[in-house]
C-alpha cells in the first residue's frame, strides 16, 4: 500500500491510505483479510481478493460508495463477494497447489508488489513463475533486472523466468 491519497470529488475531500493520517485506514494480511477504519467503525472483510496492496483498493471503494450514498453493509457486501477472474489479484485452489494469479499487464509496480506479497506468504514449495512486463521501452531489460533480484532476494524452490526481456536481464 503506497501511503496516504487523497481524492476531492466536489470539494468533499477523503484520504485512504495505512496511514494514522489518512480519514480512513486499513491494511490486509497477505491473503484475503483487510481490517478497515472507516468512517471511525471497525470493520473487517474478507475478501476473495489476493495480496496486501488491496487494502487501499476496498478503502477507495468504499469511499466512492459512500459518496454515492450507498449503505456501508452493501459496500462491504459487494467487496466480499467479488471474485476476480482477469488473472489479477487471484488464488486459485488445485487439488495440490495453491496459484497466486497476478499477470495481466503487470508493469514495474505491481510486480514488486506481487512479489512482496509472495514473499510474506506462509508456504512450503513456492516456485515463482515470472513473465515479461511488456511495452517499458528503453528501460525494460534494467526493471526486468531489478524485478528478477528482488525475486532472487528471498527463499523459493524455483523461478521460472518466461519472455526475451527476462532472458536478457538473467545474462547480465
Amino acid at each position: 500500500s503506497a501511503g496516504n491519497n487523497s481524492t476531492s470529488i466536489n470539494g468533499n475531500k477523503e484520504s485512504v491510505g495505512n496511514s494514522n493520517n489518512s480519514d480512513n485506514s486499513g491494511s490486509a494480511d497477505s491473503l484475503n483479510t483487510i481490517g478497515i477504519n472507516f468512517s471511525a467503525k471497525k470493520i473487517e472483510i474478507q475478501t476473495k481478493l489476493i495480496g496486501t496492496y488491496n487494502a487501499d483498493n476496498v478503502l477507495a471503494a468504499l469511499c466512492i460508495g459512500t459518496y454515492f450514498n450507498i449503505p456501508i453493509d452493501k459496500s462491504v457486501e459487494a467487496i466480499c463477494e467479488y471474485t476476480p477472474t482477469n488473472n489479477r489479484s487471484q488464488m486459485i485452489k488445485t487439488n495440490h497447489n495453491i496459484l497466486i494469479v497476478d499477470a495481466y499487464n503487470a508493469n514495474p509496480t505491481s510486480m514488486h508488489a506481487s512479489i512482496d506479497n509472495f514473499r510474506s506468504l506462509n508456504f512450503e514449495h513456492k516456485v515463482l513463475i515470472l513473465g515479461d512486463m511488456l511495452e517499458l521501452g528503453g528501460d525494460s531489460v534494467e526493471e526486468h533486472k531489478k524485478i528478477l533480484e528482488l525475486a532472487l532476494s528471498f527463499a523459493t524452490e524455483h523461478i521460472y523466468l518466461v519472455g526475451k526481456e527476462f532472458a536478457k536481464a538473467s545474462r547480465l
